[in-house]
């Protein structure tokens, strides 16, 4: 597998994980700012890109394995194949990792409003941060 390739995976996921914990820090800024409607705008914003990443990573990851796959039958040797094999699998699971995160995250935050007596206040952030659609 190309360092540069992973390189850039591992770019797209540390960018992702820059951008969810923003929800996290919400009380911190300010009493009721997610009650704001600029705020809203701007986390409704990230999550329709969140949206567009797990719509097209595993798009985008079907066609390169179908890419690979050609390339590794087309080279007509087995260590060829199985290192194709391998190279899909890690970006299987990257793709895999990238398409939970949110969901996990989300998971997660709602798991902690439940036990806090901030309820309701980073709610909306996180509403229009996982579910743009609701917000």
């Amino acid at each position: 597998m190309d360092m540069t390739t992973n390189k850039k995976y591992y770019k797209y996921l540390l960018l992702l994980l820059l951008i969810l914990p923003i929800t996290v820090h919400a009380e911190a800024v300010g009493e009721n700012m997610c009650s704001r409607e600029e705020i809203q705008n701007v986390m409704r914003f990230v999550g329709y890109i969140i949206m567009f990443i797990k719509l097209f990573v595993p798009l985008i990851i079907i066609g390169q394995g179908v890419f690979i796959f050609y390339n590794g039958v087309k080279a007509g040797k087995e260590d060829e194949l199985k290192k194709c094999v391998q190279t899909l699998g890690k970006k299987i699971l990257t793709g895999v990792i990238i398409m939970l995160l949110p969901t996990i995250i989300d998971v997660a935050l709602s798991t902690v409003n439940d036990w806090t007596n901030y309820q309701g206040e980073y709610e909306t952030c996180t509403e229009c941060l996982f579910h743009p659609n609701n917000c």
